[in-house]
């Protein structure tokens, strides 16, 4: 049975693309300030990687590294 949808789930009671967003700009935001006050690399790194997964969330998209992938084979077809 269908659930009425909120801004924090969809009908199916899925969590909604809002929360996803919301994350992805909270894990933007780690991100940044663990690289201005000097993280090691591995923590931004992974803040990082958990930015873009919130994001491909939110916005319905493949996968990052399906993306670049893919950019990559265009790439390489066609260039010298």
């Amino acid at each position: 049975m269908a659930q009425p949808s909120s801004w924090v789930c969809d009908q199916r009671g899925n969590p909604s693309r809002w929360v996803a967003l919301g994350f992805a700009i909270l894990f933007g935001l780690a991100t940044v300030i663990a690289a201005v006050i000097g993280q090691d690399y591995r923590v931004a790194t992974v803040l990082a990687l958990l930015f873009v997964a919130c994001f491909d969330a939110a916005f319905g998209r493949r996968p990052a590294l399906v993306q670049v992938a893919n950019a990559f084979g265009r790439r390489g077809r066609g260039s010298p």
